[in-house]
């Protein structure tokens, strides 16, 4: 309801702007479904400069994007397949600025159609290959923030065109049974590739999102594959995701030691020792 409100104030916005004189750009046109500006400026060359705009989903995800994200914004359907038509790449990969790196973001059309319930948007772009795995800066894969969201029409949507989660969407997500398929197929040596973080494994990957996303059980299941020394600090940044979890008890409860799911712990926690991670969940 917010963003239909925000996107008819700023469609509003733009008429007025346009009855007073002001110039059709690349945005209103496509917030506001002007097709036939948008094929005479295709055919000058003039869409193709037009990306690394800023995306305001809903309120809590600002992303970067392009027009077909403006598209998916402002519910429209019949632009999209328009820009489709006329060749628009359907993840939008755009390289982000004022990075030291290089990095890029892609999906943020289809994650915006995920967040905003709008499935037959999100229909047209896997049908023209948006790919459901793919790493939207900041928010995951459009699959992980289904599953975040518990939207399991979309889930199975997904996967129905390939997606898959990879071990830090399942930690971050808390999904148990992917967690243990991952672990599995590593162990069998047919772990697929981009399952884990470069020069990581499943348990690495698993653990510090796990505590992230608050699920002790996936921290137990991760913690079997860890044999990092007492002090090393890799421990920390997994405490740093129990303390910073949305789910905040839950995060922290990873790590009472030698605990057990609704067993209590008389020791006391001491949250500047890194040993204590490691004996989080170990008798």
């Amino acid at each position: 309801m917010e963003q239909k409100r925000g996107s008819r104030k700023v469609r509003k916005v733009a008429r007025l702007l346009l009855s007073r004189g002001a110039s059709v750009g690349p945005i209103p046109a496509v917030a506001l479904g002007d097709e036939e500006w948008v094929r005479a400026r295709h055919a000058e060359g003039a869409l193709a400069v037009v990306s690394s705009i800023q995306i305001g989903v809903n309120s809590c995800i600002l992303n970067i994007g392009g027009l077909l994200s403006i598209a998916v914004l402002h519910d429209r359907p019949v632009m999209l397949a328009l820009l489709l038509d006329l060749g628009l790449d359907p993840d939008e990969r755009i390289r982000m600025d004022g990075m030291d790196e290089i990095l890029y973001t892609a999906g943020n059309p289809l994650l915006s159609c995920v967040v905003l319930g709008k499935r037959q948007m999100a229909e047209m772009l896997l049908a023209r290959g948006a790919d459901p795995n793919a790493n939207v800066y900041t928010c995951g894969s459009p699959l992980f923030r289904a599953y975040s969201q518990k939207d399991w029409d979309f889930v199975r949507l997904l996967e129905q065109h390939g997606g898959l989660l990879d071990a830090v969407s399942a930690g971050f997500a808390s999904q148990t049974e992917a967690a243990r398929q991952l672990l599995a197929d590593e162990a069998a040596g047919r772990l697929r590739p981009g399952a884990v973080l470069p020069g990581s494994t499943v348990s690495e990957d698993l653990l510090w999102t796990a505590c992230g996303g608050g699920d002790p059980e996936i921290v137990r299941l991760a913690l079997e594959g860890i044999d990092w020394p007492r002090q090393d600090s890799r421990w920390l940044g997994s405490l740093w995701q129990a303390f910073t979890c949305d789910r905040v008890e839950r995060g922290l409860a990873c790590f009472r030691p030698g605990a057990r799911p609704g067993r209590p712990q008389p020791q006391q926690f001491r949250p500047n020792d890194p040993a204590h991670c490691h004996g989080a969940w170990r008798d």
